[in-house]
């Protein structure tokens, strides 16, 4: 996979895991301390290390609901649901997938209600 599909697919995937973490890390905030970038990279390094481990339901917790992962391929284009059911095929026996960020930058928005994950 060419480096920027990479990093177009992180961002998605980092954005579906912001939407779905706002609430449980706005809460433990004050606005652009440096305790924002720890907690989402405690959530990033978690949302990892559940594929790795095949941790369906602590992977799909990292998305939101409404959310839509973007695969690899073109045609990859997967709602909640459907992802879901394709992660619990591949889950199934206790190893799902893994990713070896090399270098994550993390931005925050003024409010500390969003982030954006390069990796």
């Amino acid at each position: 996979m060419n480096r920027t599909v990479r990093i177009i697919i992180t961002i998605i995937t980092a954005g579906a895991v912001s939407l779905a973490t706002n609430s449980a890390f706005a809460k433990e905030l004050k606005p652009l301390t440096d305790d924002a970038v720890t907690i989402i990279n405690n959530k990033m390094d978690d949302f990892h290390h559940a594929a790795d481990v095949g941790d369906k339901v602590r992977y799909l917790n990292h998305f939101a609901k409404d959310g839509v992962f973007m695969g690899t391929d073109d045609w990859e284009r997967w709602p909640y649901d459907e992802f879901s059911q394709y992660v619990n095929t591949h889950f199934k026996d206790g190893k799902g997938w893994s990713y070896t960020p090399i270098k994550r930058h993390t931005t925050v928005n003024d409010q500390a209600l969003f982030a954006w994950v390069d990796e």
